[in-house]
């Protein structure tokens, strides 16, 4: 609240509990908090980060004066890793740095530097070197995987990078970046959809990035809508088992099919489901073709040729089964 005090709000009552956690921030004004384990931490304007463990028993503690490194300048993002899930096995604080690069604390006093992918101890010749475009940039929005295994990064050039939230890297586990640079346009949002999947809104269109750097992009909102409106309202709720979607005309909910569904609709699949669906497409598409030659009514042994050209234009269906079907009519 303006008057510095933290307030604690029942979503069942709806009412406002008035809560001390041990400091005042009247002369210190909160200007973010996020919830954290059981509590919250918040950032004050004078960029210190407090933590607040517990919301039964609130008492603050501070965790780290940032304003040593960057001055009054407030970070863009930041994201607190619990001890259970942090490599150190530690509280973890990760805040992009100002020039470029990613700042690592932990435990409130270890600090570190991530330039490309692996930790070094921060310096500031570190920070003050050059960049390349596989390094990580400037760094705008960071966001953890539900499952708390996967960290995104989202620079100012459009790149997206996945690594571990350990930062502990093997064989299996690398840091990837994708190949697709999104140039967006306004505010925009960034959230995991399940445990592999990046999903970015913004104007109206939701990109989904897949762990094998496919995108997708889904216009939510109608072409002619956003070119006419700048108030655009879509916004995304991060859900366990994926994203609801909420705009004006509707609710959509965007989430991870079954794997057994995904093989049974991809190619090349040698799954049970998938050669019987693929059996039933191409005796669908046959009658279709006998269809087409029942409409056409001309001699089928005299013009062959055109007739397998009117078929493949007309029909989606492979080359392979096409002649099949003709070796079956002249048969």
């Amino acid at each position: 609240m303006d008057d510095g005090k933290i307030y604690k709000f029942d979503i069942f009552t709806r009412t406002f509990t008035y809560k001390i956690a041990g400091l005042e921030f009247s002369n210190n004004r909160i200007v973010s908090a996020r919830f954290f384990q059981e509590g919250f931490v918040c950032l004050t304007q004078n960029n210190n980060f407090y933590i607040i463990p517990d919301l039964k028993e609130p008492v603050s503690s501070l965790y780290f004066n940032l304003s040593i490194l960057f001055g009054d300048e407030i970070p863009r993002d930041y994201l607190f890793i619990s001890a259970s899930d942090s490599l150190s096995e530690k509280i973890e604080l990760l805040v992009p740095h100002p020039k470029h690069g990613l700042l690592r604390i932990i435990n409130g006093k270890e600090k570190q530097f991530i330039k490309n992918s692996t930790p070094t101890s921060y310096s500031k010749a570190n920070v003050d070197e050059n960049f390349t475009s596989d390094d990580l940039g400037k760094i705008t929005n960071l966001v953890m995987s539900p499952n708390k295994q996967y960290l995104a990064v989202f620079n100012e050039n459009g790149n997206l990078f996945v690594f571990p939230v350990k930062f502990k890297f093997d064989e299996e586990e690398q840091r990837r970046k994708s190949s697709t640079k999104l140039s967006l346009n306004g505010n925009y949002q960034i959230l995991w959809c399940a445990e592999d999947c990046v999903l970015i809104v913004n104007r109206g269109s939701v990109f989904l990035i897949g762990p094998d750097d496919n995108l997708l992009k889904i216009d939510i909102i109608k072409k002619h809508i956003r070119n006419n409106n700048n108030n655009i309202n879509l916004y995304a709720v991060e859900e366990i088992d994926g994203v609801r979607l909420i705009y004006d005309d509707g609710v959509d909910f965007i989430q991870r099919v079954s794997e057994d569904l995904h093989n049974s609709l991809s190619s090349f699949q040698s799954d049970p489901a998938k050669i019987l669906l693929d059996a039933y497409l191409v005796k669908l598409k046959f009658y279709q073709i006998l269809f087409y030659f029942q409409q056409i009514s001309f001699n089928f042994k005299s013009r062959s040729l055109e007739f397998i050209i009117y078929v493949f234009l007309n029909i989606e269906i492979s080359f392979k089964e096409l002649i099949c079907f003709r070796m079956f009519l002249i048969s």
